[in-house]
Formats: structure tokens, sequence, C-alpha cells
């Protein structure tokens, strides 16, 4: 039987290209190098920016901010997010060290060194990075509260001028996956389509049993030539759709879910390729 999950879960975010200068960093296990700032409550709702916002997330099951953090982008996307109570203009992936496997290998794109080799990086987790910023207000390391940062417009560009849609459709042991994007403003954009495969909820834990965290990272949805993500050259009132089948097996059961239920495709626009801070 074919199901299908709409895109009451898709986001679109087109983030204005800035090439900056930027230094290697390194992470380790090590409670030195978690930050210390102090833990602020999970807020209970946000007022939307009026525009899509698009977060990531990096942090691992033994760090106790990231405990504070995970949450509270949960709880934002569950008020903000695909089907929120509040609006629905807000999603994030996770970058998630897991107890059992350890960082997930995310080659060829390589996020997480993208993220430890902005200029912000000060070392340690986690770290919460709103728009792709390479440093400032919406690059964020330590623990609290997002909400503020989305409020006030998450680092976002030109995003009324665009809009994305995620198709999912479980097709036998795979998930059919169209991703559509579409153009409303002058001239022609070239954009690329950061897309992701995550577990909507983790079956795995942070360290002491709670809580799940969510959104997390488990496959790229990459270009033919499986080195990049795809691109597309939009004109005014096109449209254009990429598409992909991805074994369902890719993620598993959780949150009380299937793995069909679990399944959750994160998208967003760029306005250059994978390699360069917004």
């Amino acid at each position: 039987m074919k199901t299908v999950r709409s895109t009451a879960f898709s986001i679109v975010a087109l983030m204005l290209l800035s090439i900056l200068a930027s230094f290697s960093g390194v992470i380790a296990k090590d409670d030195a190098n978690v930050s210390e700032l102090a833990e602020e409550p999970v807020e209970m709702e946000a007022t939307s920016p009026g525009h899509p916002v698009f977060a990531e997330y990096m942090g691992a099951h033994w760090c106790p901010p990231c405990k504070t953090i995970s949450a509270n982008l949960h709880n934002l996307y569950g008020t903000n997010g695909g089907g929120g109570t509040q609006s629905e203009d807000f999603t994030y992936i996770s970058f998630w060290e897991s107890s059992s496997t350890g960082w997930p290998s995310d080659s060829p794109i390589n996020r997480r060194s993208h993220i430890q080799n902005a200029p912000g990086y000060t070392g340690g987790i986690p770290v919460t990075v709103l728009g792709d910023a390479p440093s400032g207000t919406y690059y964020h390391v330590g623990g609290g509260a997002m909400d503020s940062k989305y409020t006030s417009g998450g680092n976002m560009k030109n995003t009324n001028d665009y809009s994305l849609t995620v198709l999912q459709s479980q097709n036998g042991n795979n998930m059919d996956i169209d991703i559509t994007a579409t153009y409303s403003g002058a001239g022609t954009k070239t954009v690329y389509f950061y897309a992701a495969v995550t577990e909507e909820t983790s079956p795995e834990t942070y360290d002491g049993g709670s809580p799940n965290p969510h959104h997390v990272w488990k496959k790229w949805l990459l270009n033919g030539a499986n080195n990049g993500f795809e691109s597309a050259t939009l004109s005014s009132g096109s449209s254009v759709t990429k598409s992909w089948s991805v074994p369902v097996s890719t993620v598993r059961a959780g949150g009380g879910h299937t793995a069909v239920d679990n399944f959750l495709t994160v998208a967003a626009l760029l306005d250059g390729d994978h390699t360069a801070h917004r």
C-alpha cells in the first residue's frame, strides 16, 4: 500500500552568500570543552518573524547543556514548525553524537566540519547555527533557548520570494521524495537544495535516559554525482522538482512510531553551494 506524508514538515530558506575567512576548530569529548553557559528554561511559545527560519544543531549524548537546547528546539518546532500551534515556519536538523555509534559520517557535505570551521566557533558543544551564520548573534555556542533568535529573524534573507514543498510517499520498502522550489522574484536565481533524511525522534536518548533528540541526521539527498547538493536556476513563476528514492530502513522506529512514520525529510534552499558560510 502506498502512503503519503505531505509537507507539513517542509521549510524554505534562502541564505545570502557571504564568503568569510575561517579557521579550523576541533571538538573533544571533554567536560572542559562543553560550554558552561547557564541553562535557561524552555520557553512555551515564540512569535513568528513572518518568514521561515532554518537551524542546524550539533550536540552529543554526554553533554548536559545539549539536553536543554535540544528540548528547546523540539519545543520551538512544536509551536512554530510543521503543524505548529503558533505558525509553521521553523525547522532544524541535528548532528548528534550517539553513545552507541558515535558521530555520524556526514560526508561529502561534512556539515559538522563546516560548523566547526566557522569564524564564530570557540570550541565545545552545543552549537546552534541559524541561517548558516558564520558568527555573531545567530551562531550560538552553549545551552539556552533559541526562541528570541528565531523571533528576530534567524539570519534569513529574501525568503518571501521563494517557496519550497516536500512530499514523502512510501513505495514498498522505499520512501519516494519530491522537493519542489518555486521563485516569484525578478530575474533568475540559482539555488541549491539542502536536503536530508532525518529521524523525527531518535530511539536513543541523552545520558540519564532523557530526552530523545529529534530531527537527527541520517542521510544526505545529493546530486547525481554524489558530491554535493542538487541545484537549479529558477525564473519568476517557475518551479523545479528534484526527486530521490531512499530505503525506509535509513531511519529507525522512534517516539512510538514506525520507521515509516519516523522518516522526516528536512529541506532548505541555499543561494550557493554547501562550502560557503552566509
